[in-house]
């Protein structure tokens, strides 16, 4: 269970209001990260030109997913989505 509070009293206060909160677990700088849409089989990625390569996968959410190895930031990705 978590209890929120507003910042600041709102105008009007709706019944049945749902609150979305998103909880950061971890934050990393300069992370490489692509859309999910480019990993196949959870651990590879289609290389344009090239085929499958295996990726190492770290943080993901349903945005994004961190690659830890395998690529890097010059890689030019295939979607899964595409084939």
């Amino acid at each position: 269970m978590v209890e929120a509070s507003f910042a600041s009293d709102p105008l009007e206060i709706f019944h049945n209001t749902q609150l979305q909160a998103n909880i950061i677990i971890d934050q990393k700088q300069k992370a490489l990260v692509i859309p999910p849409q480019f990993l196949i089989y959870d651990d590879s990625v289609r290389i344009k030109g090239e085929g499958l390569r295996h990726v190492q996968v770290g943080l993901r959410n349903d945005d994004w997913v961190e690659i830890l190895s395998g690529i890097d930031k010059t890689a030019v990705l295939q979607s899964s989505e595409a084939l």
